[in-house]
């Protein structure tokens, strides 16, 4: 399969992603679904609306490119995300709006204190959405390739402000914080009005004593 690296296209070995069916996975799967069978109960004015409205939500590949998605997958895309954010599904396509990047600042481990604390501009979050927060197990401090082992740790609401205390949930999603290890943290812009998501910003960190 071909891939976009920091230096061109790359090219490697199709792998078959571990399935681990762990409770997330199957309440992510189960939304998809339900959202992949909600498009046959709507109206074909509905349905139109995805359809025409589809062209305002234009996405990049991995090469790259503008694409445009069906009306049904931009329908079950942004209803996903409405209802992980606990909004309710939307029956016609919303007008696209602007979402802006999060820019992470710092982000500081400490063992003994069983702290990690995030900061990021601008801040306040601001009305109308939530700030997705995601993060790695804690690994060696030598890697530095994250990509495939983010997790959602929390969803931070409007109002909430820079730094944001991570050390309880993360703690609790991935155990006891250990002096020497990294972790990377990436953060994005949610819409409660859309579903729309933002470009999503990193950084990472080695814990401390």
């Amino acid at each position: 399969v071909y891939q976009r690296g920091r230096y061109g296209l790359i090219k490697r070995t199709k792998v078959s992603p571990v399935n681990p069916q762990s409770t997330e996975q199957q309440t992510q799967r189960g939304t998809f679904s339900g959202n992949s069978s909600a498009w046959r109960d709507l109206t074909e004015a509905q349905r139109n609306s995805w359809i025409a409205g589809a062209p305002d939500f234009r996405y990049s590949d991995i090469f790259g490119n503008a694409q445009v998605l069906s009306g049904n997958s931009l329908y079950v895309k942004l209803n996903t995300v409405l209802i992980n954010l606990g909004q309710s599904a939307l029956s016609t396509c919303p007008s696209a709006i602007a979402v802006d990047p999060v820019i992470l600042t710092s982000l500081a481990g400490d063992a003994s204190a069983h702290t990690l604390a995030l900061a990021f501009t601008d801040t306040p979050i601001p009305a109308g959405f939530k700030l997705v927060v995601e993060a790695t197990p804690q690994l060696s401090a030598g890697v530095n390739f994250f990509k495939n082992k983010y997790k959602i740790l929390t969803r931070v609401d409007a109002a909430g402000t820079s730094p944001q205390a991570l050390g309880t949930a993360y703690e609790a999603m991935f155990g006891t914080l250990t002096t020497g290890k990294k972790i990377a943290v990436r953060a994005y812009l949610a819409s409660k009005t859309t579903g729309q998501v933002g470009i999503a910003t990193a950084i990472s960190t080695v814990v401390v004593a």
